[in-house]
């Protein structure tokens, strides 16, 4: 049997993404795991784990512009962001169900609506920075940027995320309408 070059370039592309499956699954069941031993806290997990998928990323991207044009190198490191990136599965995105389990779709929701901006802004932060200019210089500039967008966001976790139930999540029963079979569920 005889492997191609494409299809050995097609394995080769999909290892990041591997990684990144490996560490989905993975983190979240890691994570719970920590907090149900009573190694750490609720918080304390959510931010290692954010901080594993916010910083690892952001080290990985710099590290890349100092290789330069070694493309194993670069492969190994997509591979490692990659698998960094998904402890958020052991992180913030378990603390959904923490802040309001009543209103995790929706804040999921929201969240990965802001997550997925950022799909739509980098491509164009890309063409403006590399637009005539295909350098390394402008491509080491790229990195920087994107290594900063993975860290910032942890910033923000760190100050204000909480594991502590929302007021907002909490439902109360209305059974002064008789006149329904249902229950009517009113937010405060």
């Amino acid at each position: 049997m005889y492997v191609g070059a494409e299809e050995i370039a097609s394995y080769i592309t999909a290892l990041p993404y591997l990684a990144g499956w490996l560490s989905n699954v993975t983190s979240g069941i890691t994570s719970q795991w920590l907090r149900q031993k009573g190694y750490v806290s609720h918080m304390t997990a959510y931010r290692i784990f954010n901080g594993i998928a916010a910083l690892g990323p952001a080290v990985s991207l710099i590290i890349i512009t100092q290789v330069g044009c070694d493309s194993v190198s670069i492969i190994i490191l997509f591979t490692i962001t990659l698998l960094f990136n998904g402890s958020y599965f052991g992180g913030s995105i378990l603390g959904v169900m923490d802040l309001g389990v009543n209103f995790a779709g929706t804040m999921s929701g929201i969240s990965g609506t802001i997550t997925g901006i950022t799909g739509i802004i980098a491509p164009t932060i890309v063409g403006a920075v590399t637009n005539y200019h295909q350098t390394i210089s402008a491509w080491t500039t790229v990195f920087y940027i994107s290594s900063a967008m993975s860290a910032l966001p942890y910033l923000s976790y760190i100050f204000f995320g909480s594991v502590q139930e929302q007021p907002w999540n909490k439902l109360k029963v209305d059974k002064s309408n008789s006149d329904l079979n249902d229950e009517i569920m009113v937010v405060d």
